[in-house]
């Protein structure tokens, strides 16, 4: 049988891993904007910060263990674990654990994320880094208002 070519292999988590981590620092940039605009009282925006908190936790879970493990000041698996139960178990979850979470939790996290980008960028050569890690593809607008229809024309 013939042998794995490993280098290629580890080379395809590492990227796995940038994107991933771009995913996630999009997700809290996205929570930042949101929160810019209005509280967590707004169900809207609520809502919205939900859901980038699952997708920051379902991005944690698809990291590589050799990035999770290399980082072991990161509560990896919390993370990963708030994730599920905001999409199984969302009844039990609570406003305050949301608000802690984005309050006491995001921030520290959100610049973990950054360092960790910037080393891996600075270890990958240039011919083999993306374009820009963290540009994000789609332009976050405020929604359009309501159309009155009991109003005359």
């Amino acid at each position: 049988m013939p042998r794995r070519d490993t280098r290629r292999i580890s080379r395809s988590v590492k990227y796995r891993d940038q994107d991933r981590l771009a995913d996630i620092a999009e997700a809290a940039q996205a929570i930042e904007l949101y929160l810019s605009r209005g509280t967590l009282e707004i169900e809207e925006t609520y809502y919205a910060c939900r859901a980038r908190l699952m997708e920051i936790g379902e991005a944690v879970a698809h990291l590589s263990p050799a990035l999770t493990s290399a980082n072991p000041d990161i509560p990896w698996r919390q993370i990963s674990g708030m994730r599920n139960v905001l999409i199984h178990d969302y009844d039990d979850v609570s406003f305050a654990e949301v608000a802690g979470t984005i309050d006491n939790d995001l921030p520290a996290l959100h610049a973990t994320v950054l360092r960790l980008i910037e080393r891996e960028l600075s270890t990958t050569p240039p011919a083999h880094r993306p374009m820009d890690p963290l540009r994000d593809e789609f332009e976050i607008t405020p929604p359009e208002p309501p159309l009155d229809f009991g109003r005359e024309l």
